[in-house]
């Protein structure tokens, strides 16, 4: 982009408003942009149909980039000759919905690729519609699908859920081979990863080290922006949105079925859009300066990695701390690195007062004025190294006088430990049914606590789980 290697940093959206469904209104475009722009994303990708006129020119506004994608998936009717993406009655109604999204975005500069559609299979109607889109605008054509079958009818090597190395299983190969010498010689781009589902995207770092340090990267998009939570009707019509002080939202827990459990909430947000640790983690990884601390001359290499931006609109500050408590900090006002460069700065601090402390450095950069995504003094990138360690110790335990425990195998397949003191029962199925100190029972007996695998509710492995059943029930 103007000459330069740049990265999309982005996630996979959807129009979704827990009270409206569908309809999302002028505001909370806004305010997903806003947020988007807060943790240093640049990149949307319109899954899986164009967003509203007023959207993509909120997009043009604000500076993200966009993968423009058609309202066009046949989920589940790919494989074999028998498809509809190798239907010709088909053919008109796929090449309509890619040519009314190029004519009517085609003079957006926030497009950076025009999308064909989602998960379809390839055939002769996407490349009657890749042709046809090329006859009217000349940007770069995103098409997994046709990655996926080894096809054409996509300039760009997409994929879906990588493994970031050889270490670990993805729905294709991993990053760290397949971004530098992908199969199909154009450039590698992640337009779904690090599925937000629960607590997730814990390996982002992983990602992006791979991603810029290969030779065919271009980024990726997140799946996805935000939870598809909904209130229930009598929720809205009753004006009970809160239930046990959170939003009454309702699941396919809550319905008859068939559904999908929970996995609409898949989202780095929830449905309010509330701030969350997973976007800190977005943040904190998307964040376009580099830092690289030299303790030895305490100073911090700043490395800009803005397509356009200098640090210039920035102050950085630091703040040492001991043992968790800041104990000195200082503000550089002035900074002058233009895009792509890189700028070191004399840092202040002193440790040689805090011997024998944990010592942590924190460095971020705020804007020095406020922007149409965020107030003044906001945090654009932040970065924390540790100076020295905490030489306090607990003490050793001396445990030469403990009395030794004995197990001894109960009827029911369980155990007993006890000792002088202490006496521990697990039943056959792992449960303690009693517990006892110095003969005093710690609970009653046979309620002791109990195992429950709670986080199935809101990880992916129920979702799995679905998929290898599914077709076996039907």
């Amino acid at each position: 982009m103007n000459g330069r290697r740049t990265y999309l940093k982005g996630a996979n959206t959807q129009d979704t408003d827990p009270l409206h469904g569908r309809s999302i209104s002028t505001d909370l475009m806004l305010k997903d942009i806003a947020m988007m722009k807060q943790s240093n994303m640049n990149t949307v990708r319109t899954s899986h149909y164009p967003r509203q006129a007023k959207m993509m020119a909120m997009f043009d506004h604000f500076g993200l980039f966009v993968v423009d994608e058609a309202d066009m998936e046949l989920h589940k009717n790919w494989d074999g000759v028998k498809t509809i993406i190798n239907n010709t009655d088909w053919t008109g109604a796929i090449v309509d919905r890619n040519v009314r999204n190029t004519l009517r975005d085609r003079n957006h500069p926030s497009v950076v690729f025009w999308s064909l559609g989602n998960e379809s299979g390839s055939g002769l109607n996407i490349m009657a519609a890749y042709n046809a889109v090329k006859e009217l605008d000349n940007r770069y054509i995103h098409y997994e699908g046709s990655t996926r079958d080894n096809a054409e009818g996509t300039d760009l090597h997409s994929v879906m859920y990588p493994a970031v190395d050889h270490s670990r299983g993805g729905t294709t190969g991993p990053v760290t081979s397949d971004a530098n010498h992908p199969s199909t010689g154009k450039p590698y781009f992640m337009c779904e990863y690090a599925h937000a589902m629960g607590n997730a995207v814990g390996n982002l770092r992983e990602y992006w080290e791979a991603i810029e340090g290969s030779k065919m990267g271009v980024g990726g998009c997140i799946w996805d922006w935000v939870d598809q939570s909904i209130y229930p009707y009598d929720a809205i019509k009753n004006n009970q949105l809160t239930k046990n002080g959170f939003p009454a939202y309702i699941t396919g827990y809550d319905c008859p079925g068939p559904h999908q459990y929970n996995f609409v909430n898949n989202g780095l947000v929830n449905a309010d859009r509330a701030w969350s640790a997973e976007l800190d983690e977005v943040k904190r990884i998307y964040q376009w300066v580099g830092f690289d601390l030299n303790t030895t001359s305490r100073q911090v290499k700043l490395t800009n990695k803005y397509l356009d931006r200098n640090l210039n609109q920035f102050y950085l500050k630091w703040t040492l701390l001991a043992d968790g408590k800041p104990v000195q900090d200082g503000i550089v006002k002035k900074l002058n690195c233009a895009a792509g460069g890189t700028e070191t700065v004399d840092l202040k601090y002193n440790p040689t007062a805090f011997a024998g402390k944990e010592l942590f450095l924190n460095i971020g950069l705020y804007t020095k004025e406020a922007t149409n995504w965020c107030d003044r003094d906001y945090p654009v990138a932040e970065f924390q190294q540790q100076l020295t360690q905490r030489t306090e110790v607990l003490d050793k335990v001396d445990n030469t006088k403990a009395d030794a425990l004995h197990a001894t195998k109960n009827s029911d397949g369980g155990y007993t430990y006890a000792n002088g003191k202490q006496k521990v029962t697990f039943d056959g199925q792992g449960n303690i049914t009693l517990w006892a100190y110095e003969g005093k029972d710690l609970f009653m007996q046979n309620n002791g606590p109990h195992f429950d695998r709670y986080r199935w509710i809101e990880t992916i492995t129920r979702w799995r789980l679905m998929v290898m059943i599914l077709p076996i029930m039907v």
